[in-house]
């Protein structure tokens, strides 16, 4: 919902004209394409809901797929102009022709910038971008929410809120800076809230990539630039933009801008959010105060860098806050047994010390290592179920410590080798199909095993070795809508033998000949060339963009390919003999760990195999694979949205653990 202009009253973000006034902000706006004109035979106008020095952006229709998109127009005020009743964009008497073309140029090239990202789920999506009418237009993602200003403007946030978003926006600027590209407009009307909770950032529109040599044009919003911005020389890289958001955090927090920059010179009298606002803890502060560092070499290296200064004490804090629980609950329980004595006698004390003898562990902190992708949403979901699950079992042995760390897959395998080399492995580490050479070093889990739960599976084989599995995966044939349409084929219709013939057994089996040229082309790099579960990065990556129109992955792929195709695409369930579920949540207890680490780890498993490990991880929390207790997978069917169905027509089949 929307707010009318003139009266505020709450109207449908694709009316046209209030319905209770009649105010039309078409008509307010002469230049503006008119609502039911469309554009590019295919998107239909439905309202303005944003206009910019630059562009006017719409609230359209994609008459194609179905839903609503939002697109934004290139229309530089005072530069061009719009006949009325016309959609062609003509400039002022034939003037200002350059500046024109650079702003065009400015345009695709936001464009650009923009669809590189469309794997990552909190930058604005960028689904295509094209010319007409004389002008330039491209398509996004609509999203229902507003901005992070107009939330501030309401009420400063809590740092515990503005730590979470930081940490969002961190994730999608790392993603940028990997790319090269500097955003240089990170402030709060850039970062959007939406109504789903998620957080995206906006507007690329003074994004450039950080390493090119020309000068780059002067682009600021007083309070949140830093010094180099000002200057069209000064290099300008992740450090501009980690100001940035250092001076939106501490807008965030404290409701007031931090001082401009330049009023900073020569000495620097900026007030601490701490000092400004005591309950702010001091780490936090001092993360953001490194932020806003005048000098970009004083700021934090990366945003991964300020990322972890954000969130390290707010996770501390919990920490020390379930143990301040789980010692309050501790007393109150010994309080309850002493009354017990009292009462009973002796024998049933000796029965309840030697129980609590055998479920107590020692004192001990355990360093677990898993590979994540924070950039994508099952890396997200797969960090937050994990850390929900530490949390709980911290809370039920309140003198053990989980030091959780999450790993990016393309540094995964090159950590643990050199972790291996030094004689520094973690105690726990989750097992991957690049680390399986670390067998060598992990401890037999035989025993741990037997509490595996297979109802309702058929193993091909009894469940033992050196690592303990705790979830599972189909293999799934993923197709855009547009791919099928493009070709005529009806993946719906497809028998189970053509859509194995499509992951990869057969490349031929099954398969119409007419269908054959256009999987060629289309399709043949999101297929492995082996008999292998292992499916690179590149090739979702490909099909999240669209420049493939099949992959074939995993359910453990679902959640990114909902995040980022959502309404195009559809899911197919493997069915073949050869084809038994992928382990997808497995780990080992590096052979080198002491009794007292084993212990611990060995419990924190057995947690996790638990029925309530297993709702924490999966029905609690979107952990991205399959949940192998029986009792929660039946459960888990309820809720798995559109895996349901796949579910349901190929029910898990483990392979046998050797």
């Amino acid at each position: 919902m929307k707010s009318c202009e003139k009266c505020g009253r709450p109207i449908a973000d694709t009316a046209a004209a209030c319905p209770y006034c009649g105010y039309s902000q078409a008509a307010e706006l002469p230049n503006a394409l008119q609502p039911g004109w469309e554009i590019a035979g295919r998107y239909r106008i439905e309202s303005v809901i944003g206009l910019g020095g630059f562009g006017i952006t719409y609230c359209a229709y994609d008459q194609k797929l179905a839903c609503t998109v939002a697109l934004k127009e290139y229309f530089p005020s005072g530069v061009a102009n719009r006949i009325p009743g016309s959609k062609e964009v003509i400039l002022y008497a034939g003037k200002r022709t350059e500046e024109f073309r650079q702003g065009y140029t400015r345009f695709l090239n936001e464009a650009r910038n923009m669809i590189q990202f469309q794997s990552v789920p909190n930058v604005v999506q960028v689904r295509e971008y094209f010319e007409e009418n004389g002008t330039a237009y491209i398509v996004m993602e609509y999203l229902r929410g507003h901005t992070l200003k107009t939330e501030i403007e309401r009420a400063p946030l809590t740092w515990e809120r503005a730590v979470t978003i930081g940490a969002v926006i961190c994730g999608a600027l790392t993603a940028l800076h990997r790319k090269g590209i500097v955003h240089r407009d990170v402030s709060p009307d850039n970062i959007f809230l939406c109504d789903d909770g998620r957080i995206k950032l906006i507007d690329f529109g003074a994004a450039r990539v950080s390493m090119q040599q020309t000068p780059l044009t002067v682009v600021f919003k007083d309070c949140f630039t830093p010094p180099e911005q000002y200057s069209r020389s000064a290099h300008q890289g992740p450090q501009t933009d980690i100001y940035a958001l250092g001076a939106t955090l501490y807008t965030a927090m404290l409701g007031k801008k931090p001082e401009s920059a330049l009023n900073r010179w020569p000495t620097d009298h900026l007030k601490t959010p701490h000092t400004l606002k005591p309950e702010i803890p001091e780490p936090v502060s001092n993360a953001v105060m490194q932020a806003l560092a005048l000098e970009p070499e004083l700021r934090f290296s990366s945003a991964e860098e300020f990322s972890r200064a954000l969130l390290q004490y707010q996770q501390t804090k919990s920490l020390e806050k379930t143990r301040k629980e789980k010692q309050r609950r501790k007393w109150i329980s010994l309080l309850s047994v002493f009354l017990v004595l009292a009462i009973v006698g002796g024998t049933v004390g000796y029965l309840w010390i030697s129980r609590t003898a055998q479920e107590t562990l020692p004192d001990v902190a355990i360093d677990v290592w898993f590979t994540a992708d924070p950039l994508r949403a099952s890396g997200q979901n797969k960090i937050a179920a994990l850390n929900a699950a530490a949390s709980a079992f911290q809370t039920l042995y309140p003198n053990v410590e989980l030091r959780l760390q999450s790993i990016a897959p393309d540094q995964y395998k090159q950590r643990l080798k050199q972790a291996q080399q030094d004689g520094s492995l973690p105690v726990l580490f989750e097992r991957t199909a690049q680390s399986t050479d670390l067998a060598c070093n992990a401890k037999a889990l035989r025993q741990l095993n037997r509490q595996y739960d297979p109802a309702g599976f058929r193993l091909g084989a009894p469940v033992s070795g050196d690592y303990a599995v705790l979830g599972l995966g189909l293999p799934v044939l993923y197709a855009s809508n547009a791919c099928a349409e493009g070709i005529g084929f009806d993946f719906r219709q497809a028998s189970s033998t053509t859509l194995a013939s499509l992951a990869g057994l057969d490349l031929k089996a099954g398969m119409d000949a007419s269908f054959l040229p256009a999987y060629e082309v289309l399709f043949q790099s999101s297929i492995p060339e082996t008999d292998s579960m292992t499916v690179s990065a590149d090739a979702l990556d490909a099909f999240l963009s669209g420049e493939q129109g099949l992959y074939y992955g995993s359910t453990a792929d679902a959640a990114d390919v909902q995040t980022q195709l959502a309404g195009r695409y559809q899911l197919y369930a493997v069915q073949s003999p050869e084809r038994a579920c992928m382990l997808q949540n497995v780990w080992s207890v590096t052979q080198q760990s002491s009794k007292k680490e084993t212990a611990c780890a060995v419990r924190f498993l057995s947690y996790l195999l638990s029925e309530d490990g297993q709702r924490c991880l999966y029905l609690e929390n979107q952990y991205p694979s399959i949940p192998v207790s029986s009792t929660v997978y039946e459960q888990y069917r309820n809720i798995a949205g559109e895996l349901a169905d796949v579910l349901t027509d190929a029910k898990p089949r483990p392979c046998g653990i050797v």
